[in-house]
């Protein structure tokens, strides 16, 4: 995306980024998830994760995706991110900022963008995704209910 803006009254530029969804983001995405998950409190990004630098300055980007969100406290999963995480919907990437600010679908600066954007499940972003401990036990929580002859 090359697309950039003037401010008439100051001067600066602002120059549009793109931001896609790839494995590091996405295993950080888990982490903060399964912290979540487990507190049910926001979470500082910062301490308490087990994730590299890098994927600590990229956290924030997931909001442009609309899969965290950041409240006083620190970070929480949006209802769409958790429903992402287990693979229930797609999500468009990439997906573009202006200033910190996501741009609109229709803003004319993907009119410069060469690549295709496309909806992308967790599963085309990262593999296969082995079920997970809460998967286990509502598979085996619902074998006991089964009548056996």
């Amino acid at each position: 995306m090359k697309y950039q803006e003037t401010c008439p009254h100051c001067g600066s530029v602002v120059t549009a980024y793109t931001h896609n969804l790839n494995k590091p983001l996405v295993s950080a995405l888990s982490k903060l998830i399964d912290e979540y998950t487990r507190t049910r409190k926001p979470v500082n990004i910062n301490s308490g994760l087990d994730i590299t630098h890098n994927q600590i300055c990229n956290m924030p980007k997931l909001q442009y995706f609309d899969l965290i969100q950041r409240t006083g406290d620190g970070w929480v999963p949006t209802e769409m991110g958790m429903r992402w995480y287990k693979g229930q919907i797609s999500v468009i990437t990439p997906v573009a900022t202006m200033g910190n600010k996501k741009i609109s679908d229709t803003h004319q600066a993907w009119q410069t963008h060469k690549k295709q954007r496309r909806a992308v499940t967790i599963y085309d972003v990262v593999g296969y995704n082995y079920k997970r401990r809460e998967e286990y036990q509502d598979e085996k929580s619902s074998q006991q209910n089964l009548e056996l002859e």
